[in-house]
């Protein structure tokens, strides 16, 4: 009924998906990002179809992504989801101080009513690495303590974490 619904275009590309027909599906995506700028499912499914693994994305894929992540984050600077994938992929590039940016806001986001698991513990370790490629060993290490102290963090977190302050520490004392 409606030939630019975005909805619709999303659900059409989900069927391509299903049938492997990732090309057209990625159009279909691109097709409702573009009839709808603002609609935040088409945006979402289209940027997490780029950087999909199984596809094996291109730095491109990974750019363009982006873009639609930062998309949704002016949208909604509490979408946790997004800031997330677009620190990671800061990350993947190396751009440190923007994915710590990004870390910083899924920290100050939280954990939400709607999560059935706790995760957000293990971004202060995602942040510590992200503040070590920036030479900011002391910040890193409180982040690995934050992690340490975390409730949710598992044994094997927390052993890595303490073992990585420990560097951290002698690296800073040397001279």
């Amino acid at each position: 009924m409606d030939a630019n619904c975005a909805e619709a275009r999303v659900g059409l590309a989900e069927l391509a998906m299903d049938q492997a027909k990732w090309p057209a599906a990625i159009d279909l995506l691109r097709r409702a990002v573009r009839g709808s700028p603002r609609n935040r499912l088409a945006l979402d499914r289209l940027a997490g179809s780029l950087t999909a693994e199984n596809r094996q994305p291109t730095n491109a894929m990974w750019r363009e992504a982006m873009g639609y992540w930062s998309r949704l984050v002016r949208l909604d600077r509490n979408d946790r989801d997004s800031q997330y994938a677009l620190a990671k992929a800061h990350m993947r590039f190396g751009e440190w101080s923007a994915a710590e940016s990004g870390f910083r806001e899924v920290l100050r986001i939280g954990q939400t009513p709607e999560d059935s698991d706790v995760w957000v513990y293990s971004v202060h370790g995602e942040l510590a690495r992200a503040l070590e490629k920036q030479g900011r060993f002391g910040d890193a290490i409180g982040e690995y303590e934050k992690l340490a102290a975390a409730e949710g963090a598992g044994e094997q977190e927390i052993a890595e974490a303490r073992e990585r302050i420990a560097e951290l520490r002698a690296i800073r004392q040397r001279p």
